[in-house]
């Protein structure tokens, strides 16, 4: 939407941004961060290049103004300095174990990353301003496994407290369409719970700071699901036993954490069929002690898909068993849990829709145009009755767990395939 009308928000930048209150400050650090991506495309930087110029000479123009340019400036010597850090990192083509090591040493004195040991005054992060922190914590700073080597922060909250958060720096992903995909399942969070449906999803925050350059919030207590299955006899429910025991319940697990489960594996069951994300395996697709479920890395939206035959829902085996199977009471929740949840979703299709039309000039990946929306369109099913979206729902879970238990036919290889690989 800036880039067919971004010249009629000049106006805008000075309007609310040097007001001081803490959601006018967040809207400032947002549209800091998005235009400064933005101002490198190809085609239409020039043009963000100019709007950003024009809000930074209006926030010059009033102390509470001055100060929120202040405090922009230090979060671009911070995101500039991890940069640095995760390129020297990325060129030395050491271990694991030495690159860890290298890290945090970039912590000590004359290090890449000594300004974060400790800041003067508390720094709002450009991930989410509401978290001020007031330096990093060296011992805790990782490199994390995969092939582009992100690194992983943990800042404290205030000098004295032993409050953390942890955030992730990514170098050399675009995570744009992350954003996008996570700002959607924030809104559908939002529409699920305003009709009094909370289905306990994790929509962690992302922000690209660079095209290929971003931070990831780090969700604390999870790991992924393969991980989990690996270390507890592919028996999710040995997992959350170990984390909530409770002997006298059903499946030896505190009820809550078992409710949390289910509710989160439908919420995140329809989210991900209304966003058509594809390239799902059991390393994005997290599990937290608590027993929610949630899904990371959003690289194939739409129905794109590298692995041929994706399962229309994203349901895999083993999240079936922890219910309790396929005819168990757990399951038949699950299951009304994902058409309720359709449903409310279905009735706000006009906002999605929309919302998403404005992202198809925005530079994602896989919302080039209007066809695009359009398959969310389709997804949606808007032509049927409640009832009838219901029934087409439970039809869609019941092809796709039918596909992952033992049976003959061509497709249910080629689904229970899709984990696999």
């Amino acid at each position: 939407a800036w880039r067919r009308h971004g010249s009629q928000y000049g106006c805008l930048c000075g309007s609310h941004h040097h007001t001081g209150s803490r959601s006018s400050c967040a809207l400032a650090v947002f549209l800091h961060w998005y235009l400064r991506v933005e101002q490198r495309d190809a085609r239409h930087g020039m043009h963000f290049r100019a709007v950003h110029e024009t809000f930074l000479h209006v926030l010059q123009q009033s102390a509470g103004g001055a100060a929120l340019r202040q405090m922009l400036q230090r979060q671009e010597g911070l995101v500039d300095a991890l940069s640095a850090a995760a390129t020297v990192l990325k060129a030395s083509g050491e271990s694991r174990p030495r690159r860890i090591a290298r890290l945090q040493s970039m912590f000590e004195s004359g290090g890449v990353l000594s300004g974060l040991r400790s800041f003067g005054t508390p720094l709002p992060l450009p991930l989410n301003p509401t978290m001020a922190v007031s330096g990093a914590v060296p011992s805790r700073a990782t490199v994390f496994k995969s092939a582009l080597s992100p690194l992983g922060i943990t800042f404290t909250l205030s000098p004295n407290a032993s409050t953390t958060y942890s955030i992730i720096f990514k170098s050399g992903d675009d995570l744009r369409q992350d954003q996008l995909v996570l700002q959607m399942l924030r809104l559908m969070d939002g529409l699920l719970q305003e009709q009094g449906l909370n289905l306990l999803l994790t929509p962690y925050r992302v922000l690209a700071t660079a095209p290929g350059e971003g931070l990831v919030e780090m969700v604390p207590d999870c790991m992924p699901l393969a991980q989990v299955l690996a270390e507890n006899k592919n028996d999710i429910r040995r997992y959350l036993q170990k984390f909530h025991p409770d002997p006298a319940a059903p499946y030896g697990i505190v009820p809550q954490v078992l409710e949390t489960f289910v509710k989160s594996c439908a919420g995140y069951c329809v989210a991900m069929y209304v966003m058509g994300v594809g390239d799902r395996h059991l390393d994005n697709l997290m599990l937290c002690s608590n027993g929610a479920l949630f899904h990371i890395d959003f690289g194939f939206i739409l129905g794109r898909d590298p692995k041929p035959f994706p399962p229309p829902m994203k349901l895999c085996k083993e999240m079936v068993e922890a219910m309790g199977g396929a005819h168990s009471s757990e399951y038949e929740r699950f299951r009304v849990l994902c058409c309720e949840a359709f449903n409310i979703i279905r009735a706000s299709s006009n906002l999605i829709l929309n919302l998403l039309m404005l992202m198809s000039d925005a530079g994602v990946q896989d919302i080039k145009n209007e066809q695009d929306v359009l398959k969310v369109a389709e997804k949606l099913r808007l032509e049927l009755t409640n009832e009838e979206a219901s029934q087409f729902f439970q039809e869609l879970i019941n092809d796709s767990v039918t596909a992952l238990f033992p049976q003959i036919t061509e497709t249910i290889h080629r689904w229970a395939q899709y984990w696999r690989s």
